[in-house]
């Protein structure tokens, strides 16, 4: 009789035993499904049904797609087994069209080699000066510090912005326009709020100054459309290049902290819809990137779709 009840006992382990093993097999094999990997690449050659990748990392991929892409386009492929590329089953996503991608490129080329020249002529040259601009900067920074904090830039910016007039009377326009004059100053060519420079302030603030700025551009614009034609050449192409700031920032932020990530994140989708911000958009202001790898490119395509 104990034997019959070991022999029971020892069929009732086993078997719990094996459907144990299924159930971890079954859930190995779905967590694998859902897990997706992607190919950033140029297309090097193309069919009817296909085109060729060559990857950021050198390798060549054969993948089944129907899109019309053009050779040198730079594409990003999503998918979860390699044998999705051979089934069609991978989304294949424009990233860059050619002739955007030679624009990056030749940028790149004369980028290092502005770099160089400035390294070999100007380094020897401004040891002394440098030392001068960081003690300068150090004691700037002391001083300011004890009497306003970036929230209370931060503040002074949002509130331009929920409180700009858009009144049809003209004078209304013209202190929209000197207040964007303002915040651009501010964040590119060396100007003060409260008595603190952009530069001093933490990438978060810097975001946020750069967050409301655009939506300040992009209410002024609705009321009064091209204000900006009526500024100075320096302000030409502004909101690309407060975008390209803004990507940077954002791409910055996101590889540093995940918790402020989140909430550049969420800003980033609030100013999608407001400002208009398509990837058209947005990779137009790639240009003004001050890294234009293809690295960085990445990047703000991966912040942009929600990858990353």
């Amino acid at each position: 009789m104990n034997n019959k009840k070991s022999i029971i006992l020892i069929s009732i382990i086993v078997a719990c035993l094996i459907l144990l093993g299924v159930t971890i097999f079954l859930f190995v094999n779905d967590t694998k499904e859902q897990t997706t990997s992607n190919i950033y690449g140029t297309v090097v050659d193309k069919g009817n049904n296909y085109i060729k990748v060559k990857s950021t990392d050198g390798e060549n991929y054969m993948i089944l797609a129907d899109a019309d892409y053009e050779l040198g386009d730079f594409v990003s492929v999503n998918y979860k087994s390699k044998s999705d590329l051979n089934k069609g089953n991978a989304n294949v996503d424009l990233v860059l069209e050619n002739n955007e991608m030679i624009l990056v490129e030749t940028i790149i080329t004369t980028t290092k080699s502005n770099t160089t020249i400035q390294s070999t002529t100007s380094l020897p040259t401004n040891k002394t000066n440098t030392t001068k601009k960081v003690t300068t900067s150090t004691t700037i920074k002391t001083t300011k510090a004890t009497t306003v904090s970036e929230t209370d830039v931060v503040s002074f910016v949002k509130e331009k912005y929920e409180t700009l007039n858009t009144s049809s009377d003209s004078s209304f326009k013209e202190k929209a326009k000197n207040t964007f004059i303002t915040l651009v100053d501010f964040i590119f060519y060396g100007g003060e709020i409260k008595g603190k420079t952009f530069n001093e302030l933490s990438n978060s603030a810097k975001a946020k100054v750069i967050y409301y700025t655009l939506l300040l551009d992009s209410k002024i614009d609705n009321k009064w459309p091209n204000y900006k034609g009526e500024l100075q050449d320096k302000y030409n192409d502004i909101k690309a290049k407060l975008i390209a700031k803004y990507m940077e920032i954002t791409t910055s932020i996101c590889e540093n902290n995940t918790d402020n990530c989140n909430n550049v994140k969420e800003d980033f989708n609030l100013l999608k819809g407001s400002v208009n911000l398509t990837w058209s958009v947005v990779s137009g202001a790639f240009k003004y990137a001050v890294n234009k790898g293809t690295d960085a490119l990445v990047n703000w395509y991966e912040i942009f779709s929600g990858k990353r």
